[in-house]
């Protein structure tokens, strides 16, 4: 079948393709493309998992303060790990965390586990694997989902209902914990000391020694002092 077809075929069936998932006769929506499951307003997402689901379950789901639990909750070993199938999504390629819920309707029950590609904020290119912070990137926050539910009003709310919904269809949620940063970043400034130190004039390395990140702490410290604290109510300490 080819595309205008899987569109045609979704425009003529929907009614009754949607009817079959929210009765729990399928597992998600075949024939919905990604695309046409990303215009679908708030609105017609939520009453799709109230029908599967039943109400109850969505208002706690949509309360950033519940915790929805995972599927795996209390299990005591990793080995789950070696057996799901599991569909990585690149927040960024659709765009911000509600969407990703979206998404999801297109993703069959054989798709246990959702894997999140980075949701840190980045750095100076704007890489997703060259973090700046642990934060939570603010370009994945969905105005949409604002505009439906006003007290989700941070990208970490949104993160938190999303993976509340995606717990209460019965998948496991994973994401990336980055073993690299951006060189710039809240993590290296603050650490000095876990990380690898050269100085350098041009092209050319002058200074490479093992406690170089001795003079690096004397530098942000000398900054900090001079600046002062990123937030009101920090106090620094005596020396680096």
């Amino acid at each position: 079948m080819d595309y205008p077809s899987l569109k045609s075929y979704w425009q003529r069936n929907a009614h009754m393709i949607t009817n079959a998932y929210e009765e729990g006769r399928s597992s998600f929506l075949p024939f919905l493309l990604p695309e046409s499951a990303l215009d679908m307003p708030v609105s017609k997402v939520l009453l799709i998992f109230v029908s599967r689901l039943g109400k109850g379950i969505i208002q706690d789901a949509l309360d950033p303060r519940q915790a929805i639990p995972s599927p795996l909750a209390g299990l005591r070993t990793t080995n789950w790990i070696k057996r799901t199938n599991m569909v990585g999504i690149n927040v960024r390629t659709i765009q911000n965390f509600w969407n990703v819920i979206k998404y999801t309707l297109t993703v069959p029950e054989a798709q246990q586990s959702v894997h999140l590609l980075p949701i840190w904020e980045p750095g100076v290119v704007a890489s997703l694997y060259g973090m700046a912070s642990w934060n939570i990137n603010p370009e994945f926050f969905s105005q949409e989902l604002y505009e439906a539910y006003a007290h989700l009003d941070t990208v970490e709310k949104q993160l938190k209902v999303v993976v509340n919904l995606l717990h209460a269809t019965g998948r496991t949620v994973g994401m990336d914990v980055i073993p690299h940063t951006d060189r710039y970043s809240e993590i290296v400034l603050g650490n000095p000391r876990h990380f690898e130190w050269l100085q350098r004039r041009d092209d050319k390395i002058t200074n490479h020694r093992a406690n170089l990140h001795e003079e690096v702490e004397k530098a942000v410290f000398g900054f900090l002092k001079a600046q002062g604290p990123a937030k009101d109510g920090i106090d620094l300490p005596a020396d680096a």
